[in-house]
């Protein structure tokens, strides 16, 4: 049994060029399949690397047209967002708090961890645009809906001025009896961890450790930019399937993609299909308890290079709660 101590505390993408995703069909199947269910309706969640700072746009919001393409279009519940420059998630807050959205934004860069006090952000170097000096770059968590018991932990590892975190809160959604739980979270890149990624390891147990109390009695989203592919061992403390497809894991999700059928053709698996040049590094995840692998979609939504280095990831679940 795992111990852990933790700190709580300007290029417009039509729908028909970058929103056509692979699980649109499986989508229109379960609400076909679940329309009998009054109470069954979908949790629809995207998690997105923006590259806002690093990036070739230095943090401007012009580069924000995708994103906003896919929640005006797709009508996402929950928004996961990384790699955030402070005036996009202004121009994000402007945008979506007057429909309805409620946003909290996390810095990456500080002068220590999230549970002291004291902690300042820090600035990105390279969010420069629209200022005369460099402003702070982190995570955003959107929800639609009234945010409630939002808190921030800080997870281990500490990379440089980079102090990584799992940002959390509830809303309520109609037709749910169960509270909403949206967590969202960036990890540190394998290239500054040890050869066993032992820093990630902790990361992601950690994680586990702050999600477990939760999946029973709510419904819990994750998402993030991992920087961790789905084979990885580390990866066990939140994937309940198995690397040999059983789902006896130990961890308490499901992905949105693990029942892809181009990339997991013999059933469930963990979709291997990319989100950062060939590399899957990022997530959409429900709590098994509240989501059945049967009604699981997701999928990958391209956009254009000048505004990130990776794409869209959606995920959905229809989930009767």
């Amino acid at each position: 049994m795992k111990i852990l101590k933790v700190s709580l505390l300007m290029t417009t993408c039509a729908l028909t060029a970058c929103g056509a995703t692979d699980d649109d069909a499986l989508e229109q199947q379960t609400a076909h399949a679940s329309a009998p269910l009054a109470s069954t309706q979908p949790l629809r969640v995207i998690s997105h690397n923006i590259e806002g700072c690093p990036g070739g746009h230095a943090g401007n919001p012009a580069y924000l047209s995708s994103l906003k393409n896919q929640i005006d279009t797709w009508q996402p519940h929950v928004v996961g967002l990384q790699e955030v420059g402070w005036l996009q998630f202004q121009d994000l807050r402007n945008t979506y708090e007057p429909r309805g959205w409620n946003l909290r934004f996390e810095s990456l860069r500080r002068t220590g961890p999230v549970s002291d006090p004291t902690s300042q952000t820090l600035p990105h170097p390279s969010c420069t645009y629209g200022q005369d000096a460099p402003y702070p770059q982190g995570q955003v968590l959107m929800v639609h809906g009234t945010l409630t018991a939002y808190e921030v932990a800080g997870l281990p590892f500490v990379d440089g001025d980079k102090h990584f975190s799992l940002q959390c809160g509830e809303f309520r959604m109609a037709g749910f009896t169960k509270t909403v739980r949206a967590c969202n979270t960036h990890l540190a890149v394998a290239a500054n961890d040890d050869a066993n990624l032992n820093g990630k390891r902790q990361q992601l147990e950690a994680i586990e450790a702050l999600t477990n109390p939760h999946v029973a009695s709510k419904i819990v989203t994750l998402t993030g930019d991992f920087n961790l592919g789905p084979s990885s061992v580390h990866m066990d403390n939140i994937y309940r399937l198995t690397l040999g497809g059983s789902h006896t894991g130990d961890g308490e999700f499901r992905e949105a993609d693990q029942t892809d059928g181009t990339y997991c053709p013999n059933g469930a698996c963990r979709d291997m299909q990319p989100t950062h040049g060939n590399s899957k590094l990022d997530y959409v995840f429900f709590n098994r308890q509240t989501c059945d692998n049967a009604t699981l979609s997701g999928g990958v939504v391209p956009v254009q290079p000048t505004e990130s280095d990776h794409d869209i990831k959606r995920g959905r679940c229809d989930i009767t709660g």
